[in-house]
């Protein structure tokens, strides 16, 4: 009886397709395909167009768009992963703005050079839709603090303007599509809601120039509506 087992199994390994067989249970073995992390920290930047709307403050004739005519947001954010669905984090955001028509007439003639830029940065939340989608549907809310500069410079000479005030809220909307197990990149929109609640000036209530000081502004509300393009990293 040993003497046929040793000859069957000597017969089995001599067959052409032991070698298959053997290569079968190899790929049967191998690790699965990688996919994102369940949870954990993400890094991300964005990119896109911002339109002002809203007044800057109550005054007359101080809507956002005298001041700004667009601007293009660059924004890094950082946050944690709780679940594939569920997102929270902190953002910092540096927007180029084109000093508007209006202003530029008023105040950046005869040699005078003027930029400006906006700054916001605060925390928001993050739902995704069908996370594990190659194309996936989020929404998200946030709020944060909001810090508008205009500087005109004239040879030697530089003004600056800062306007400083809370973001009550902002809302996002967008879709990422999965590029690599842990990259996705996709579209978004996101409206902001903020108010200015002072402004630094070196000009007094005569429009002399000297040290600057704080002005509490009319309240007013503002907005900043945002579309562009959003790269994520999970870890």
């Amino acid at each position: 009886m040993r003497k046929l087992v040793v000859a069957l199994v000597s017969l089995l390994l001599a067959l052409p397709g032991a070698g298959r067989a053997e290569g079968e249970f190899d790929d049967f073995l191998k690790p699965a395909p990688r996919t994102a992390p369940e949870s954990g920290l993400s890094l991300g930047v964005r990119a896109g167009y911002g339109i002002p709307m809203g007044s800057a403050s109550g005054a007359a004739g101080q809507a956002l768009s005298s001041y700004f005519a667009r601007s293009v947001p660059l924004q890094i954010e950082a946050g944690w992963r709780f679940s594939p669905k569920l997102y929270a984090g902190a953002y910092f955001q540096y927007a180029l703005a084109s000093i508007a028509s209006q202003f530029n007439s008023q105040f950046c003639g005869s040699g005078v050079s003027c930029s400006g830029n906006d700054l916001r940065f605060g925390a928001d939340v993050i739902y995704t839709f069908l996370p594990r989608a190659t194309i996936a549907p989020w929404v998200g809310v946030g709020t944060g603090y909001e810090i508008m500069n205009l500087t005109g410079s004239q040879g030697s000479q530089r003004v600056e303007l800062r306007l400083k005030g809370f973001e009550f809220a902002h809302a996002m909307a967008g879709a990422d599509y999965r590029l690599w197990p842990n990259v996705r990149i996709g579209l978004f929109a996101a409206l902001t809601l903020a108010q200015f609640a002072t402004l630094e000036t070196p000009f007094d209530e005569d429009g002399n120039f000297g040290p600057t000081r704080t002005v509490n502004l009319p309240k007013a509300l503002h907005e900043w509506l945002q579309l562009g393009l959003r790269s994520m990293v999970d870890f």
